[in-house]
């Protein structure tokens, strides 16, 4: 299954940013580091969906109504927080194409299984409420396993040889410039 390729193709990639955001994570003390995070996040995802908003299939449009990046905006003001001085990546993948916006999407939809995992860590961490401030990371709640189980059929769809190389080229782009913006925007 071209899933599974896809996870053994970006596993350096993905394991790079995973550390990076794994750290960002244990240096939380207070609510203004997690807003901090949510910016960060946000300058990120919000030019990423821009692009995949024009290539997105048609199938998938779905998955951006539920798990839009402006929840990300409703996050911070939940959190009494403001989305003023939010800096925009300028380095997202070049996105131009069904194939490549799958690959983008490999990385953003996969990450909603360690959103899960954030949003347990973060709020005992700060004894925040799991409903308040956590629409982001838990976007599709309960639900999250069966969401990644209707996009991988997605992925697994078959495919022309070009089509999989460019997914895979634009997944290892997106964990990259990720991990990069992150770098570039640490605290």
């Amino acid at each position: 299954m071209f899933s599974d390729e896809l996870r053994e193709g970006t596993l350096h990639a993905h394991t790079g940013l995973e550390k990076k955001l794994v750290a960002q994570i244990k240096e939380i003390n207070q609510v203004s580091d997690y807003i901090q995070l949510l910016k960060l996040m946000y300058g990120y995802y919000k030019p990423l969906q821009q692009k995949l908003s024009a290539f997105l299939p048609q199938n998938h449009h779905h998955h951006f109504s539920v798990r839009s990046v402006d929840n990300i905006l409703d996050d911070i003001a939940q959190l009494d927080g403001s989305p003023s001085g939010i800096p925009f990546c300028s380095n997202t993948p070049e996105v131009n194409s069904d194939a490549a916006s799958l690959g983008a999407l490999y990385v953003t939809e996969g990450s909603t299984l360690g959103g899960q995992i954030i949003t347990k860590m973060i709020s005992k961490k700060l004894d925040i409420d799991r409903s308040k401030g956590f629409s982001f990371f838990n976007s599709y709640g309960d639900d999250t396993p069966v969401m990644w189980e209707k996009f991988k059929a997605v992925l697994n769809a078959p495919r022309q040889q070009h089509e999989k190389n460019e997914m895979m080229a634009t997944a290892i782009q997106t964990f990259s410039t990720f991990k990069t913006w992150i770098d570039d925007n640490e605290r």
